[in-house]
């Protein structure tokens, strides 16, 4: 399918004001046939600087830190074939773009991208990424900043680690609200877990002990709910291959770290080997978090699963992902929980991903939703499906989700017209005691042109306590060049 004409290394961003997202939530709580009600979304494109032809843009995070201002990171292509990161911020009245900068006095780099982002304000927001250096080598970094106006720096490492030695991935950042940041990742040829705490060109590695003295252990997720309160979530490696999730609690250079105990898992048994690792996490309050992980069999049945963890201060309890009535993941195929997003404690939700059956079609995509109910408990919806006049409902591959404190949420990703035919999803719905019903709706095309039906993927949304958006990118022309976009609701007319 050909995509719509666009600007050469843009992007796509859709974002909704205060006014709509009101409106939003009223609708939301009304029956699926007044779902007409709802706000439209509108659709604007952001031109990447020095992008190659056919930039390949890649949107890893957004966040909103106020209803006035979001910031989204990622990667692009080059014009001359190398990559860089970029830093995208804007508002419903426009957005701009720069390429994100290296430390001072790098020099041969390539490869360089942005994997998160995170805002303790509006004007005071850190980048994490990486590149690669002159020996091949990856190099993690941080940048600070916001608006126009960023600065990098190289990442710290633990007093009396060689001087050598380079952290190889941070993967994560959070900023405790008008506080200092936290970054997360791992450093060394053996895999040592890192936790970094600053801003701007002063950061402290915090020294962390691995559990039970050996093995390699990464920490890829991290939330700061409150100044001085974080918690991280990372994995563990045993010398014997079995895998464990791991946590840390605490700030600065003070940190707790403990393994979570295996849970009982069906039909798995004890002697079993076993992978865990986290892929989401979220914490709503300064007691109050859950994290995902994905769990998978290495030794006697091959069995594979999703985890969710819900803590209530430094205690931690599991419970199996549950996929709806009458869907069935196919046989050894991994099953992922990609995002969460809470409006509240005890009002969060998840995306659930396998790889399923749907009506003739076999080995599809899909993904369906858990809410948390007030009791803790996590139930799936239904699959979410677009019905479309005189054809089979679609089901929706979904890739984020984001909540505003008042309990409107959003979700994004693609309708599944066929195998070889997808469309841009757009889910609201408002969270309760009962958990979220969910309205489905097409995301707009870029306003560069296209059809109703373009090569559009929207892949991260954001929400603020006023305002959600989403970004995302869409095909160019039949040369297929990747640019980005943004989607916000308005108030329809």
């Amino acid at each position: 399918m050909q995509g719509p004409k666009g600007l050469p290394g843009s992007l796509l961003v859709v974002l909704g004001a205060a006014a709509a997202l009101a409106g939003l939530a009223t609708a939301l709580r009304a029956p699926p046939a007044q779902a007409g009600s709802l706000p439209r979304w509108s659709a604007t494109t952001l031109a990447l600087p020095g992008a190659a032809a056919d930039p390949e843009a890649d949107v890893a995070e957004v966040t909103c830190p106020s209803s006035s201002t979001c910031v989204a990171v990622g990667g692009y292509q080059l014009d001359g074939g190398s990559s860089a990161g970029f830093i995208a911020w804007g508002s419903p009245q426009g957005w701009s773009a720069l390429r994100a900068p290296l430390p001072p006095g790098t020099k041969a780099a390539t490869g360089a991208t942005l994997s998160g982002v995170s805002c303790a304000s509006a004007a005071r927001c850190v980048a994490v990424g990486s590149y690669v250096g002159p020996r091949g080598e990856t190099r993690a970094y941080l940048v600070s900043g916001s608006g126009a106006s960023w600065r990098s720096v190289p990442l710290a490492l633990p007093r009396g680690v060689p001087s050598a030695t380079t952290p190889d991935d941070v993967s994560s950042v959070a900023c405790a609200p008008l506080g200092q940041c936290v970054a997360t990742g791992s450093y060394g040829p053996t895999g040592a877990p890192l936790i970094v705490t600053g801003y701007g060109s002063s950061w402290l590695a915090a020294s962390l002990a691995r559990p039970g003295g050996g093995g390699s252990a990464e920490l890829s997720q991290v939330a700061c709910p409150a100044a001085h309160h974080c918690t991280a979530a990372g994995e563990y490696s045993t010398a014997a291959a079995d895998t464990y999730l791991l946590t840390a609690s605490g700030y600065g250079a003070s940190w707790h770290v403990a393994l979570m105990p295996r849970p009982n898992l069906p039909g798995v048994g004890p002697s079993q080997k076993l992978v865990s690792g986290p892929t989401a996490l979220e914490c709503p309050a300064a007691n109050s978090c859950v994290a995902a992980a994905y769990y998978q069999t290495t030794s006697g049945p091959r069995l594979a699963g999703a985890l969710l963890y819900t803590s209530s201060g430094t205690t931690w309890g599991a419970q199996v992902a549950e996929l709806p009535p009458g869907a069935q993941a196919a046989p050894q195929e991994p099953v992922v929980v990609p995002s969460l997003a809470c409006a509240r404690a005890g009002a969060c939700v998840a995306i659930v991903s396998y790889i399923g059956d749907y009506g003739s079609h076999e080995d599809l995509p899909l993904t369906f939703l858990l809410s948390e109910n007030a009791s803790g408990q996590w139930a799936p919806s239904p699959l979410a499906l677009f019905h479309r006049p005189g054809k089979p409902p679609a089901p929706v591959q979904l890739k984020a989700l984001a909540c505003e404190p008042a309990g409107t949420c959003v979700g994004v990703g693609s309708f599944v017209l066929s195998p070889l035919a997808t469309a841009t999803a757009l889910l609201t719905g408002h969270a309760d005691q009962n958990g979220v019903a969910w309205h489905t709706q097409l995301a707009p095309a870029p306003p560069t042109g296209g059809s109703k039906y373009s090569d559009t993927e929207l892949s991260r949304a954001a929400c603020s306590p006023q305002s959600c958006m989403a970004i995302g990118t869409y095909v160019a022309g039949a040369g297929g060049s990747h640019q980005l976009l943004v989607d916000s609701p308005r108030a329809a007319r």
